[in-house]
C-alpha cells in the first residue's frame, strides 16, 4: 500500500504548507483576517450565550407559571371504571396535578361526575375527561316499555322492549315484543314511548 501512494505522489516538489510564514504573519493583510475571524468567534460566542439564556428564561418562567398556579385537585377513581357504570362518590378520590398539564376539558371538581354514566373504561388514578362521561338515561337499553299508539280516538297499548338508552323526549327506536317489529317512537315517561 505504501509502495503505491510513493508512486502516487509528485515527485520533487515540496508538500503544500498550510501553516503561514512569518512574513505573511507580520503582513497587514493576515492581521486583518485574523481579527476578522476572532471577530466572527465572538458573535458566535455570544449569540450561543444569548440563545441559551433565552432557553433558559422560558424554562424559568414556564417553572415560575407552573408554581404560581401551584397544583390543583382532580377527582381520580379510586378502581377503574367500567363502560355503563354509574360513578358514586365511592369510586372518586382526588389527586394533585399542575393544571399547565391537564387539559380544560377534564373534570375539575367531583360534583360534574357524581351519578353520571361511564362512555368508556376510566383507569383508576387519572384524571377524567368531560366527555368520558354523560348523564344517565331515564330508560335503559333492552328495558320493557309500554308502546302507546294514539290516532282519532283510538288509543293503542302493547309491551315493548327498548333498542337503545335514551332520555325523556328523545326519539327512540322500540320493539313491539309481540309482532318484533321495530318502531320509531317518543320516550314519554320513564316506561311508556309513543309512537309517532
Amino acid at each position: 500500500m505504501r509502495n503505491l501512494m510513493n508512486k502516487l505522489k509528485p515527485k520533487g516538489r515540496k508538500p503544500i504548507s498550510y501553516q503561514p510564514s512569518i512574513e505573511m504573519a507580520s503582513s497587514w493583510g493576515w492581521r486583518r483576517l485574523q481579527q476578522a475571524r476572532l471577530r466572527r468567534l465572538q458573535q458566535q460566542k455570544r449569540w450561543w450565550v444569548f440563545g441559551s439564556s433565552s432557553a433558559i428564561t422560558t424554562l424559568i418562567l414556564w417553572v415560575g407559571a407552573a408554581w404560581a398556579n401551584g397544583m390543583q385537585d382532580y377527582p381520580v377513581p379510586v378502581r377503574t371504571i367500567q363502560t355503563g357504570d354509574f360513578i358514586t362518590a365511592e369510586d372518586l378520590s382526588t389527586r394533585a396535578y399542575d393544571p399547565l398539564r391537564v387539559p380544560s376539558t377534564y373534570a375539575t371538581s367531583s360534583k360534574e361526575l357524581l351519578g353520571k354514566q361511564a362512555v368508556r373504561p376510566l383507569k383508576s388514578g387519572l384524571p377524567i375527561a368531560v366527555e368520558a362521561v354523560r348523564i344517565a338515561p331515564d330508560l335503559q337499553r333492552n328495558q320493557k316499555v309500554t308502546i302507546i299508539f294514539e290516532t282519532a280516538g283510538l288509543k293503542l297499548a302493547t309491551p315493548g322492549r327498548l333498542l337503545q338508552d335514551a332520555q325523556v323526549g328523545d326519539d327512540v327506536k322500540v320493539m313491539a315484543t309481540d309482532t318484533r317489529k321495530v318502531l320509531d317512537a317518543v320516550a314519554k315517561t320513564q316506561t311508556t314511548v309513543e309512537v309517532y
